[in-house]
């Protein structure tokens, strides 16, 4: 599968040089004719992306997820008169209109190298106005996190009934299939996400540096995106100081301390360095009072807009008691008291009761862990590892959402770590009442 953006590369400069689109030229034809031409290339690739026996059925969930993606792409591009699909609104008009305004307006000396419609308006240069085939990178970009996490699983020894439930909830899991559909940037920050993820784990069992390195590099890419991608990189360097030997036990070390130290200095100096990039919503600067400020203001009034927690406390005591409060309102966003209407029920079943659920079983894992601790099992580490990313994660949207739309599409960067957390936690758990047994 990661041939494949060469494929559409070669497509691309075909239709340049051939066709040399403009603002004017329909190009809706071509786009139908890609999406099938590639959907055709595509479908090998996913039935050899997951190899084994026992695989082939993970497979044809792939395929499956990949016809409901083409489905959801054609719908929001030609049923919109009919009926607009949630989260088909609002940044993801704005973010096509200002592709287009890139790629053939006056806008170009506004856009920048982190803008997701910079890279947009590059393609539309070269194929003209093809909002599907960008919706279909976006698919595409799904499947091949879904991949990624897949064989992050495998390489952590998940029981593939645990690795089925996973890639089963990550092919049809109804938001995911919708965010990753339409015209956003979730699919390239989630995938920035996995792959981080997915190398980290490599660098935990062969202790190549060069793996942590990518591992962070990704990271950091995906934060210039959108500083949520941050959240990595913060949760290496955290959990630095207690897992880095070469049982991953969790113990405290001298060196694992100095490597804690040298990460976290690294870190810094490129958030220092990139902070207009990272935290332009914060002004450029973080700051505890730039953040709950920032959390105050919203976009747009409506009644998806939620003021939550204590009013009227300092900064700091803001943050110290609204935390808690704000972390659990993004995973939960929408929940039953603040239903609309059917579309926020369906969200609630359809997204935010996972994380909920993934939350409720990890509780239970670190209600015992001072009993588990003791056994520094590798995959026990792991999981604290994985949390405290999470944790990170969503305490920062916490703090930088205040809108049930907004929260249901920002979750779904880090759906697919939810996922593997839940394959995590649920094989430990098996293995342990094994253990007890005999």
């Amino acid at each position: 599968m990661g041939l494949f953006p060469i494929l559409l590369l070669i497509e691309f400069f075909i239709i340049g040089i051939t066709v040399q689109p403009e603002i004017t030229t329909d190009m809706t034809v071509c786009s139908v004719g890609l999406l099938l031409l590639n959907s055709g290339l595509l479908i090998p690739l996913l039935l050899k992306a997951i190899s084994g026996k026992q695989e082939r059925e993970l497979c044809n969930y792939l395929l499956l997820s990949l016809i409901l993606h083409i489905c959801i792409i054609l719908f929001d591009v030609f049923g919109r008169d009919i009926f607009i699909l949630p989260n088909a609104e609002g940044d993801a008009i704005g973010f096509a209109n200002i592709s287009i305004s890139y790629a053939f307006g006056m806008r170009r000396n506004l856009i920048v190298l982190n803008d997701y419609p910079f890279w947009c308006g590059q393609i539309y240069k070269l194929i003209g106005i093809q909002p599907i085939t960008i919706q279909f990178i976006n698919a595409y970009m799904a499947l091949y996190s879904t991949v990624l996490i897949h064989k992050t699983s495998v390489l952590l020894k998940v029981d593939f009934e645990y690795r089925r439930k996973m890639v089963l909830i990550i092919c049809f899991l109804p938001n995911l299939l919708i965010i990753t559909s339409v015209f956003l940037r979730e699919s390239l920050i989630a995938f920035c996400i996995v792959a981080s993820i997915y190398f980290y784990t490599k660098w935990w069992f062969d202790f190549q540096n060069i793996n942590l390195i990518l591992a962070l590099v990704l990271s950091f890419f995906g934060a210039v995106f959108h500083v949520g991608g941050l959240a990595c990189a913060i949760g290496y360097v955290i959990t630095m100081f207690c897992v880095n030997n070469r049982q991953r036990k969790i113990q405290i070390s001298t060196r694992s301390i100095l490597s804690m130290v040298i990460l976290l200095f690294i870190a810094l100096m490129c958030a220092s360095f990139f902070s207009n990039i990272l935290f332009s919503k914060l002004g450029g600067e973080l700051s505890v009072e730039n953040i709950v400020e920032s959390a105050g203001k919203t976009d747009r009034m409506s009644d998806a807009e939620y003021r939550i927690g204590i009013q009227g406390l300092n900064p700091v005591l803001d943050l110290l008691v609204n935390s808690p409060l704000r972390m659990f309102y993004f995973l939960a966003a929408p929940p039953p008291w603040m239903w609309r209407g059917i579309k926020d029920i369906l969200a609630f079943f359809g997204s935010s009761i996972f994380y909920l659920y993934v939350v409720w079983i990890l509780r239970k894992l670190l209600k015992e862990f001072k009993h588990h601790i003791m056994k520094s099992h590798y995959l026990l580490s792991y999981i604290l590892v994985l949390s405290i990313v999470l944790l990170i994660a969503t305490l920062m949207f916490g703090w930088g959402v205040s809108n049930t739309g907004t929260a249901l599409r920002h979750r779904e960067k880090f759906t697919f770590v939810f996922a593997l957390l839940y394959a995590l936690v649920a094989h430990y758990q098996n293995s342990e009442k094994k253990l007890t047994r005999f």
